[in-house]
């Protein structure tokens, strides 16, 4: 589900001319699809190179509009949506849709076909 949402977006960003309003926004947007397209499974999906531009793209606006954004994400303490346990941004998991966070103790314990593990609402956790 994750890959044709992601698919559908690229593809309407690259329809656009690469339009800067077509671009994924938002931290934890962005960090979920830096995820996903980071994972095993994004590896078995067609198309991965558009959205990979396109997460480039994304990557690059984010950064001009906040230099450094990404060092400091990273490195922010955050708590997970379930127990509220709180970790540094880097070892939190995401869900790709609803962008629920996960410490390494709640994540889901089902997956996708492709590995990744099943949220409730149909997105994948990376």
């Amino acid at each position: 589900m994750t890959h044709a949402v992601y698919l559908q977006a690229a593809r309407a960003w690259l329809g656009s001319g690469r339009s800067s309003r077509m671009l994924k926004q938002g931290e934890w947007p962005l960090y979920a699809l830096y995820q996903w397209v980071h994972s095993e499974a994004s590896q078995h999906h067609g198309e991965r190179n558009l959205i990979y531009d396109w997460l480039n793209a994304s990557k690059a606006a984010q950064n001009a509009r906040e230099p450094g954004w990404y060092g400091r994400f990273l490195n922010r303490e955050t708590g997970c949506s379930h127990c509220s346990r709180v970790q540094q941004a880097r070892m939190v998991s995401v869900c790709t849709l609803c962008h629920q966070l996960f410490c390494p103790w709640c994540k889901p314990k089902g997956t996708v076909a492709n590995g990744n593990r099943r949220h409730d609402c149909g997105g994948e956790v990376v």
